[in-house]
């Protein structure tokens, strides 16, 4: 079917934070948001927040003992106010819950009670909830999905995910509701570049990350696997985030001969530094799918990542001279040596990484998103 032929649709984007923030959450919806918009599909976005320009504002809640764990996630819990989003929603076509929290999970129920039709996508694993909270627990791992899925997912409609990994890890928990795989994708912003190096990083091997800097991130295993490095004189390893464990980094990077650089960044200013890099570590243990290994690719920077069996990131490896195994410094950093070593071959993978990148362009991802608006409505028409 045209894409351009659907009927306009009006959406509502159910998410708790949505500005002021640039976690990948946020960062995600705000492009599917413009992109639906484009296509002259009316958007509304709940969230906490002001009301105005096609938002509905819900209050904010901060509790003392959170705010940390909050400000590290940026994060905003929303006060649900029935009243608003029952009224919001009668006025919809379709509903989308992007988080499956305290508003997530009363949206879902008033969409349901309304016979509105409800999507809902999965950015969040139990996992990126338990490891900052200091409890790993496969039991607790368990418990916090079956209790997401029996409240958001299996009440939905139908589920987004980002990834192959994301979909395998909801059904083995006990998902049953249908589902579609939709990258979060990746926008023309990101594109190969040729960037001037500065004076401060000549004849430096950059390495670069970005995630947040938390425990489930793992920056500490790529700082100590260029303290293993036969080549530590000669790389400069560039830390992009920000989060609780950044004191921790600074202090266990102190001992390098050239310890990391430390940012924090808006996304258009990443594209200078994806550009720059000689090579992108991702230590995460825990990804839906890696926004930012993606948007390293689709610069046409080569990526290192673990082959955790809790992240989707691996997806994005050209092969096993890409993977290293999750959490273990030592083959790190023999990864790292080697393309130290074989700079010239590394170079050559930059427009495959580039040309590999292009099928995850949101552009498709909206295609895909529009196709299940558009049976999830005809099938909530049906007698």
């Amino acid at each position: 079917m045209d894409m351009t032929s659907r009927k306009p649709l009006r959406i509502c984007m159910v998410t708790d934070v949505y500005e002021n923030a640039h976690n990948g959450v946020v960062i995600s919806t705000k492009r599917f948001v413009e992109g639906l918009k484009e296509r002259n599909h009316q958007v509304t976005v709940v969230c906490a927040g002001t009301s105005g320009n096609g938002i509905v504002g819900l209050k904010k809640y901060s509790p003392p003992f959170l705010r940390n764990f909050l400000d590290n996630f940026e994060y905003t819990i929303a006060v649900p106010d029935k009243n608003l989003l029952k009224k919001a929603f009668s006025e919809m076509d379709i509903v989308h819950v992007h988080l499956p929290l305290w508003l997530g999970i009363l949206s879902v129920k008033i969409a349901n009670d309304l016979g509105i039709p409800v999507v809902t996508t999965f950015h969040m694993q139990a996992e990126n909830l338990l490891y900052n909270l200091n409890i790993n627990s496969n039991y607790f791992v368990r418990l916090v999905y079956q209790f997401l899925i029996k409240n958001v997912y299996n009440r939905s409609d139908h589920v987004i995910f980002p990834s192959q990994f994301a979909k395998d890890e909801l059904i083995k928990y006990g998902l049953t509701t249908e589902g579609t795989i939709i990258s979060n994708g990746v926008t023309d912003m990101y594109h190969p570049q040729n960037i001037s190096r500065p004076l401060r990083y000549k004849n430096k091997f950059i390495i670069l990350m970005v995630a947040r800097l938390t425990h489930e991130k793992r920056q500490d295993t790529l700082i100590r696997a260029v303290s293993k490095s036969r080549y530590k004189d000669q790389i400069q390893p560039i830390l992009i985030g920000k989060g609780i464990d950044k004191e921790k980094l600074l202090k266990l990077g102190e001992a390098l001969p050239n310890p990391p650089e430390f940012f924090y960044l808006e996304p258009h200013e990443l594209v200078y530094y994806y550009n720059l890099a000689d090579l992108y570590v991702h230590t995460s243990e825990i990804e839906v799918e890696s926004m930012t290994t993606l948007e390293a690719s689709a610069c046409g920077l080569p990526v290192l990542v673990s082959d955790s069996d809790r992240s989707a990131a691996k997806q994005f490896a050209l092969d096993q001279r890409f993977l290293f195994r999750n959490n273990d410094e030592d083959d790190l950093a023999q990864k790292i040596d080697y393309w130290f070593e074989n700079q010239e071959e590394l170079d050559d993978t930059r427009k495959t990484f580039h040309f590999n990148s292009r099928k995850y362009h949101i552009k498709y991802s909206l295609d895909k998103l529009e196709e299940v608006y558009a049976n999830v409505c005809r099938q909530s028409q049906a007698p």
